[in-house]
Protein backbone atom coordinates (compact mmCIF):
# COMPACT_ATOMS: atom_id res chain seq x y z
CA UNK A 1 0.00 0.00 0.00
CA UNK A 2 1.41 2.95 -1.13
CA UNK A 3 -0.29 5.78 0.95
CA UNK A 4 1.20 7.13 4.21
CA UNK A 5 -2.40 8.06 5.72
CA UNK A 6 -5.03 5.49 5.87
CA UNK A 7 -9.03 5.14 6.39
CA UNK A 8 -10.00 2.94 8.89
CA UNK A 9 -11.32 0.74 6.22
CA UNK A 10 -8.37 0.96 4.69
CA UNK A 11 -6.17 -0.46 7.59
CA UNK A 12 -8.66 -2.75 8.41
CA UNK A 13 -7.76 -3.99 4.27
CA UNK A 14 -4.28 -3.73 4.92
CA UNK A 15 -4.18 -6.23 8.14
CA UNK A 16 -6.82 -8.31 7.26
CA UNK A 17 -8.79 -7.88 10.13
CA UNK A 18 -12.42 -6.05 10.43
CA UNK A 19 -12.89 -2.14 10.63
CA UNK A 20 -14.04 -2.69 14.31
CA UNK A 21 -11.01 -4.45 15.69
CA UNK A 22 -9.43 -1.04 13.92
CA UNK A 23 -11.23 1.22 15.91
CA UNK A 24 -11.19 -0.50 18.93
CA UNK A 25 -7.21 -0.85 18.61
CA UNK A 26 -7.42 3.17 18.29
CA UNK A 27 -9.89 3.36 21.52
CA UNK A 28 -7.57 1.38 23.81
CA UNK A 29 -4.69 3.72 22.36
CA UNK A 30 -2.59 0.97 21.14
CA UNK A 31 -3.05 2.46 18.11
CA UNK A 32 -2.23 6.09 17.17
CA UNK A 33 -4.61 7.72 15.15
CA UNK A 34 -5.47 11.34 14.80
CA UNK A 35 -9.14 12.73 13.97
CA UNK A 36 -9.81 14.98 10.46
CA UNK A 37 -12.09 17.82 11.20
CA UNK A 38 -15.05 16.12 10.10
CA UNK A 39 -14.67 13.77 12.76
CA UNK A 40 -13.01 10.76 10.82
CA UNK A 41 -10.54 8.59 12.29
CA UNK A 42 -6.93 8.56 10.45
CA UNK A 43 -3.55 6.29 10.82
CA UNK A 44 -0.50 7.27 9.37
CA UNK A 45 0.82 3.73 8.02
CA UNK A 46 4.06 4.18 10.18
CA UNK A 47 2.40 3.77 13.00
CA UNK A 48 -0.14 0.66 11.84
CA UNK A 49 3.53 -0.75 10.57
CA UNK A 50 4.80 0.09 13.83
CA UNK A 51 1.99 -0.92 15.59
CA UNK A 52 2.07 -4.26 13.65
CA UNK A 53 5.36 -4.91 14.49
CA UNK A 54 5.68 -4.19 18.05
CA UNK A 55 2.63 -6.75 18.48
CA UNK A 56 4.57 -9.51 16.26
CA UNK A 57 1.49 -9.59 13.70
CA UNK A 58 2.45 -10.63 10.39
CA UNK A 59 1.79 -9.12 7.07
CA UNK A 60 2.68 -11.18 4.24
CA UNK A 61 3.56 -8.39 1.54
CA UNK A 62 3.12 -11.08 -1.24
CA UNK A 63 -0.38 -11.88 -0.36
CA UNK A 64 -1.81 -9.31 1.19
CA UNK A 65 -4.23 -8.40 -1.58
CA UNK A 66 -4.01 -11.10 -4.34
CA UNK A 67 -7.09 -10.56 -5.63
CA UNK A 68 -8.50 -7.72 -8.21
CA UNK A 69 -11.04 -5.64 -6.67
CA UNK A 70 -14.07 -5.46 -9.11
CA UNK A 71 -16.68 -2.75 -8.44
CA UNK A 72 -20.52 -3.76 -10.06
CA UNK A 73 -22.79 -1.16 -10.98
CA UNK A 74 -25.92 -2.47 -11.78
CA UNK A 75 -29.37 -1.42 -10.84
CA UNK A 76 -31.74 -4.50 -11.67
CA UNK A 77 -31.22 -7.14 -8.78
CA UNK A 78 -31.44 -10.24 -10.97
CA UNK A 79 -28.83 -9.02 -13.59
CA UNK A 80 -26.48 -7.89 -10.78
CA UNK A 81 -26.74 -10.94 -8.64
CA UNK A 82 -25.79 -13.48 -11.69
CA UNK A 83 -22.74 -10.66 -12.40
CA UNK A 84 -21.79 -11.63 -8.96
CA UNK A 85 -22.09 -15.61 -9.12
CA UNK A 86 -19.96 -15.42 -12.52
CA UNK A 87 -17.42 -13.40 -10.82
CA UNK A 88 -16.89 -15.21 -7.51
CA UNK A 89 -16.60 -18.65 -9.58
CA UNK A 90 -13.38 -16.91 -10.36
CA UNK A 91 -13.14 -16.22 -6.41
CA UNK A 92 -9.11 -16.97 -5.85
CA UNK A 93 -9.10 -14.01 -8.92
CA UNK A 94 -11.73 -11.22 -7.52
CA UNK A 95 -13.12 -9.83 -4.47
CA UNK A 96 -16.50 -7.92 -5.87
CA UNK A 97 -18.60 -5.01 -4.41
CA UNK A 98 -21.93 -5.06 -5.95
CA UNK A 99 -23.89 -1.49 -5.83
CA UNK A 100 -27.58 -0.54 -7.36
CA UNK A 101 -27.23 2.92 -7.85
CA UNK A 102 -25.06 5.51 -8.26
CA UNK A 103 -24.46 7.25 -5.28
CA UNK A 104 -23.43 3.21 -3.38
CA UNK A 105 -20.53 3.49 -6.54
CA UNK A 106 -19.06 6.85 -5.44
CA UNK A 107 -18.75 5.79 -1.92
CA UNK A 108 -17.33 2.41 -2.91
CA UNK A 109 -14.58 4.36 -5.25
CA UNK A 110 -13.17 6.00 -2.03
CA UNK A 111 -13.39 2.68 0.41
CA UNK A 112 -13.40 -0.19 -2.10
CA UNK A 113 -10.41 1.33 -4.33
CA UNK A 114 -11.48 -1.02 -7.01
CA UNK A 115 -9.25 -1.94 -9.81
CA UNK A 116 -12.10 -2.62 -12.63
CA UNK A 117 -15.23 -1.10 -12.48
CA UNK A 118 -18.21 -2.99 -14.60
CA UNK A 119 -21.30 -0.63 -15.28
CA UNK A 120 -24.83 -1.44 -16.59
CA UNK A 121 -25.81 1.01 -19.68
CA UNK A 122 -28.62 2.51 -17.76
CA UNK A 123 -28.24 3.93 -14.41
CA UNK A 124 -31.13 5.69 -12.60
CA UNK A 125 -30.76 9.28 -12.08
CA UNK A 126 -27.32 9.13 -14.39
CA UNK A 127 -25.92 8.28 -17.77
CA UNK A 128 -23.18 5.26 -17.37
CA UNK A 129 -21.06 7.50 -19.97
CA UNK A 130 -20.96 10.44 -17.37
CA UNK A 131 -19.92 7.97 -14.88
CA UNK A 132 -16.95 6.66 -17.04
CA UNK A 133 -16.05 10.88 -17.39
CA UNK A 134 -15.82 11.21 -14.03
CA UNK A 135 -13.90 8.29 -13.24
CA UNK A 136 -11.56 9.32 -16.17
CA UNK A 137 -11.03 12.98 -14.51
CA UNK A 138 -10.64 11.89 -11.27
CA UNK A 139 -7.31 11.75 -10.01
CA UNK A 140 -7.39 9.62 -7.06
CA UNK A 141 -9.37 6.86 -9.62
CA UNK A 142 -6.05 6.71 -12.20
CA UNK A 143 -5.61 2.88 -13.71
CA UNK A 144 -9.56 1.87 -12.80
CA UNK A 145 -10.60 -0.36 -15.55
CA UNK A 146 -14.12 0.31 -17.57
CA UNK A 147 -16.20 -2.38 -18.64
CA UNK A 148 -19.69 -1.39 -20.09
CA UNK A 149 -22.54 -3.87 -20.36
CA UNK A 150 -24.52 -3.15 -23.40
CA UNK A 151 -27.64 -4.03 -25.49
CA UNK A 152 -28.03 -1.06 -27.96
CA UNK A 153 -29.44 2.40 -27.81
CA UNK A 154 -28.20 5.98 -27.42
CA UNK A 155 -27.04 4.99 -24.00
CA UNK A 156 -24.97 2.18 -25.57
CA UNK A 157 -23.28 4.39 -28.58
CA UNK A 158 -22.38 6.90 -25.57
CA UNK A 159 -20.89 3.58 -22.99
CA UNK A 160 -19.00 2.64 -26.01
CA UNK A 161 -17.16 5.75 -26.71
CA UNK A 162 -15.98 6.04 -22.87
CA UNK A 163 -15.66 2.58 -21.45
CA UNK A 164 -12.22 0.66 -21.91
CA UNK A 165 -14.66 -1.83 -23.44
CA UNK A 166 -18.17 -3.45 -23.90
CA UNK A 167 -20.00 -6.73 -23.19
CA UNK A 168 -22.92 -7.51 -24.99
CA UNK A 169 -26.01 -8.55 -23.26
CA UNK A 170 -27.11 -10.84 -22.46
CA UNK A 171 -24.69 -11.54 -20.81
CA UNK A 172 -22.31 -14.61 -21.44
CA UNK A 173 -19.70 -15.64 -18.94
CA UNK A 174 -16.50 -16.37 -20.94
CA UNK A 175 -17.18 -13.29 -22.40
CA UNK A 176 -16.85 -10.87 -19.61
CA UNK A 177 -13.64 -13.10 -18.71
CA UNK A 178 -12.03 -12.22 -21.95
CA UNK A 179 -13.13 -8.71 -21.86
CA UNK A 180 -11.41 -8.31 -18.13
CA UNK A 181 -8.46 -10.31 -19.27
CA UNK A 182 -8.07 -7.56 -22.27
CA UNK A 183 -7.60 -4.86 -19.59
CA UNK A 184 -3.86 -4.21 -19.18
CA UNK A 185 -4.25 -3.76 -15.06
CA UNK A 186 -5.82 -7.22 -15.09
CA UNK A 187 -3.92 -9.88 -17.64
CA UNK A 188 -1.39 -10.70 -14.78
CA UNK A 189 -4.91 -12.89 -13.66
CA UNK A 190 -5.57 -14.75 -17.23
Amino acid sequence: MDKEILTTFEAARYCHVHPGTIKNWIKRESLKAFKTPGGHRRIYKRDLDKFLTDNNIPIDQETRSPRKRILLLEADFALREEISKILLRWGALYEVAPVSNSFEAGEMMVLFRPDLVILDERIPGIEAAEICRHIRSAHYLDGIGIIGLVSSGQDADNLVREADCTVAKPLEAHRLKDAIDRLPGLKSFK
